[in-house]
């Protein structure tokens, strides 16, 4: 690779990547170049991470939505111009890229923190709304005087002029935001294997503790007339392991049949609601009673329906009021 000058990408590089998040081309010392074709037809839909030094195109295709874009770096690119929409930009870095004539609004960008624009002779006129952001922490815009070359004035609102210091030294930032992709920063729900592992465990231990409970009060009943302590502490243990190793493989695979299928609803829903755990209740008590008969399955689906409507009416209840405590 390091022999190679020049890299050409097909136009449909990208269409069998539908679920590809990250694309970084670098060049550190700018010898290598890729070339990427005119007629590049898309990028895949999920793209969150777009690292391409000198980016050769003017603009990205019009099919791809930028709606979940958290990064472009494109320093010394090609482009002319962005997209809309985009509303979950954190950074953008165009350093060096001559042709940008302008910048789209990011006032929807409410997460933008870098904003690093410095060699874009051909930008006219830097919008507030790319320097208003409450959580931006650096920007490195174009010089206020224009280049001796040019005659055209640029405009640049730089709410930062009057503080006497350079932008880049007003704060400290990281190089990168504190999560890479979008969905990790928007998801407020466990997976699907800490669902697995919280449901099922949850279940089998509930199971043991109400199960060796009633196994308790079943052995101290089954007492008789002359036994000795030894005899009733056998019969209380023997009915409490039995009683709570029944309960708990019970609740254990309610449990896992419950997080299998709310697990999956998100997943084919791509959103959390009430729905997922109204749906996975039905649905785990259906196949749990489904060997009783069609009946049998009914009832018990009706039954998980209520507990689970239940279990989240009273969840979000708390979540609401809780504070006020």
């Amino acid at each position: 690779m390091y022999e190679i000058d020049t890299i050409k990408l097909h136009p449909e590089t990208f269409e069998r990547m539908p679920e590809l998040k990250l694309v970084r081309f670098h060049a550190p010392d700018f010898r290598r170049k890729l070339c990427a074709p005119e007629d590049i037809t898309s990028l895949p839909k999920k793209l969150s991470y777009f690292h391409w030094d000198e980016f050769p195109l003017k603009s990205l295709p019009s099919s791809f939505g930028v709606e979940r874009i958290v990064e472009i770096i494109m320093p010394d690119s090609g482009f002319k111009r962005f997209g809309k929409n985009l509303v979950s930009l954190r950074k953008v870095d165009l350093d060096g890229s001559s042709s940008l004539m302008e910048l789209p609004d990011l006032s929807k960008a409410s997460n933008l923190r870098e904003v690093s624009i410095s060699g874009c002779k051909s930008l006219r006129q830097v919008p507030p709304s790319a320097v208003c952001s409450q959580k931006l922490k650096y920007l490195k815009a174009p010089d206020n005087e224009p280049d001796t070359d040019s005659k055209k004035e640029i405009r640049l609102y730089n709410p930062y002029k009057d503080l006497g210091i350079p932008n880049q030294n007003l704060y400290h930032l990281p190089s990168s935001p504190e999560y890479l992709f979008i969905e990790e920063a928007e998801r407020k729900r466990r997976s699907w294997g800490e669902n697995l592992t919280f449901y099922t465990g949850c279940g089998y231990l509930g199971g043991a503790i109400g199960g060796g409970a009633r196994g308790l009060v079943d052995g101290v009943k089954s007492f008789e007339a002359g036994d000795t302590l030894k005899l009733r502490i056998n019969r209380i243990l023997n009915s409490s392991g039995h009683t709570g190793r029944t309960w708990g493989n019970r609740l254990g695979i309610i449990g896992l049949l419950y997080s299998g299928i709310e697990s999956a609803m998100m997943e084919t829903r791509d959103t959390d609601d009430v729905w997922n755990s109204v749906v996975a209740g039905l649905g785990t008590g259906a196949l749990y009673r489904i060997s009783g008969g069609v009946r049998s399955a009914a009832v018990a689906g009706a039954v998980g329906v209520v507990v689970a409507g239940t279990v989240v009416t009273v969840k979000q209840a708390f979540k609401r009021y809780a504070h006020l405590a």
